[in-house]
C-alpha cells in the first residue's frame, strides 16, 4: 500500500524533482544520489591518479634518462605525496555530499543544435585565420586571433558537453550534426594533445566497450586517423628518433608531468615557495593582465604566471607554461584554503553529472578527467579573471546546465503522477 502524503518536510523533499527515483534505477536511489556517487568517484580519481603517474614515471626513469628536470627520488617525499593525495580525496568526497544541483536551463532542441552549429562555424573560421603551429610560436595567439582561438576552444568544449549529456540523457542530437562537429574539430587539430582530446570525446560518446567489436574497431580506426593528423600537424616529417621506445618514454613523461611538478614542490625544490610565493605570482599575473588591457606600462617580472613558474622547474627557462594540475593546484592554497579548489571543482563537476543516470567505470573517469583538463589543470587562472580558462569554466558550467525542454515537461509529469500516487 502506498504511503499517504502527510505534508511534512520529509515527504515534500522526497517529491522534489532531483530526489525522484530514476526510471532505470531502484526506487531507493535518486538522481541526486547517483550524481553524488559519480562525482565522488570522479573527484577521488582526479586527486589519486598522480600517485600512479609518479610511481610509473620513476620506474621508467630507472632504465631511461628523464625527458625534463626532476627532483631526486626519496621515499619520504613519496609517502608525503600519497598521504596528501588520499587526504584531499577524502575531503572531496565529504564536500560532494553537501553539493546540490542548481536550476537547469531548458532549451528547445533546435536551440541546442544551433549552439553546435555556431561551434562548427567558428572552428572553420579558425582554420583559415590561424597560422600553422600558432600555439607553439611566441605571439602566435595575440590580439583578435587569440580571442577567436580562445572562444573557439571554449565553445568547442561546451559543444562536447552538450553532445555527451544529450546522449546520456536519452535525447541524442542528429548524427549528421555530430559528425560535422567532429570533422570541424579535426580540422583544428594542431598536435597530439588536441588529437587525443577529440579521440577521448568520441570514446565517451560512442560508449566504447571491448565486447562490442564493431564499435571498438570503428573507434580504433577513427583514433588512428586523429593520431596521424596530430603527428602530421606537429612534424613536417616523422623524425628518426620517434621509435616505439621513445614513444613510451615521451607518453609517460607527458602524462606524468603534473605529478613530477607536485613531487618537486613537496621536495622543496620548486621556485614556487622558495624564491616567490604562490599568491605573489597570482597577484603579479592579475596586475600584468590589467595593465596590458588598460594599456599601462609595467615592468616584466618572472615568473609571470603560475604555469610559467612550474615550467621553469622542469626546463630551467621562462619561455612557456605548464599547468600544475588539480592536485598541486589544491595543495598550493595551503592547509586552510586548499578547500577552495575542492569546493569549486566538486560544484562544477556535480552539475555536469547531475541527471546522468549511468554509473561511471574507471576508464570513463580517466577519460572525463582528460577531456575536462582545461577546467581543473590551472585553478590560479580562475583568479586572474582575464583568462581563457575562466571563459572555459563559464561555458562548461552553462552547457552542463542546459537540457532539452521536453525533458522538463516529462519530469514535471513524473512529479505530478508521484504526488497523485502518494496522495
Amino acid at each position: 500500500m502506498s504511503e499517504a502524503y502527510t505534508g511534512t518536510n520529509d515527504n515534500h523533499n522526497r517529491l522534489r524533482p532531483e530526489n525522484l527515483p530514476t526510471p532505470h534505477r531502484p526506487s531507493s536511489i535518486t538522481r541526486r544520489e547517483i550524481a553524488m556517487r559519480n562525482t565522488s568517484f570522479f573527484m577521488v580519481i582526479l586527486y589519486l591518479q598522480d600517485i600512479f603517474w609518479i610511481i610509473f614515471s620513476r620506474i621508467v626513469q630507472i632504465y631511461n634518462e628523464p625527458m625534463y628536470i626532476v627532483s631526486n627520488f626519496e621515499w619520504y617525499i613519496i609517502f608525503k605525496f600519497v598521504f596528501v593525495s588520499i587526504t584531499i580525496s577524502i575531503v572531496a568526497v565529504i564536500v560532494v555530499r553537501f553539493i546540490k544541483p542548481i536550476h537547469r536551463i531548458y532549451l528547445r532542441r533546435k536551440m541546442i543544435s544551433s549552439i553546435i552549429v555556431v561551434s562548427i562555424v567558428i572552428s572553420i573560421v579558425t582554420v583559415f585565420i590561424l597560422q600553422s603551429n600558432a600555439r607553439y610560436v611566441s605571439g602566435g595567439l595575440t590580439g583578435m586571433v587569440g580571442v577567436i582561438y580562445g572562444t573557439s576552444q571554449a565553445i568547442n568544449l561546451a559543444s562536447m558537453v552538450l553532445i555527451i549529456r544529450q546522449s546520456k540523457l536519452g535525447a541524442p542530437l542528429s548524427s549528421l550534426l555530430v559528425l560535422a562537429f567532429v570533422i570541424s574539430s579535426a580540422l583544428n587539430v594542431d598536435g597530439l594533445a588536441t588529437a587525443l582530446t577529440l579521440g577521448v570525446f568520441i570514446f565517451l560518446l560512442m560508449d566504447i566497450k571491448l565486447f562490442r567489436p564493431g564499435r571498438f574497431v570503428l573507434f580504433l580506426s577513427m583514433a588512428s586517423l586523429l593520431l596521424w593528423i596530430g603527428f602530421n600537424s606537429k612534424f613536417a616529417e616523422i623524425p628518426d628518433y620517434l621509435t616505439p621506445d621513445f614513444m613510451v618514454r615521451w607518453v609517460t613523461a607527458r602524462f606524468a608531468i603534473q605529478a613530477e611538478q607536485m613531487y618537486t614542490y613537496l621536495a622543496g625544490k620548486s621556485i614556487v615557495g622558495t624564491e616567490v610565493t604562490y599568491y605573489e605570482i597570482v597577484w603579479r599575473s592579475i596586475s600584468n593582465r590589467f595593465d596590458l588591457v588598460l594599456d599601462r606600462p609595467f615592468d616584466v617580472e618572472y615568473p609571470r604566471s603560475v604555469s610559467e613558474a612550474f615550467y621553469y622547474d622542469i626546463s630551467g627557462t621562462f619561455d612557456a607554461g605548464s599547468s600544475p594540475g588539480a592536485l598541486l593546484n589544491t595543495v598550493l592554497h595551503g592547509p586552510v584554503f586548499f578547500i577552495l579548489p575542492v569546493i569549486v571543482f566538486s560544484f562544477i563537476f556535480f552539475q555536469f553529472f547531475f541527471n546522468i543516470t549511468t554509473k561511471l567505470n574507471l576508464i570513463n573517469v580517466f577519460a572525463y578527467s582528460f577531456l575536462f583538463k582545461g577546467i581543473h589543470a590551472n585553478f590560479s587562472e580562475y583568479m586572474t579573471i582575464i583568462s581563457p580558462t575562466l571563459m572555459y569554466v563559464v561555458f562548461f558550467l552553462l552547457s552542463s546546465l542546459i537540457e532539452q525542454k521536453s525533458m522538463q515537461t516529462r519530469r514535471a509529469q513524473n512529479v505530478f503522477s508521484r504526488r497523485q500516487t502518494t496522495g
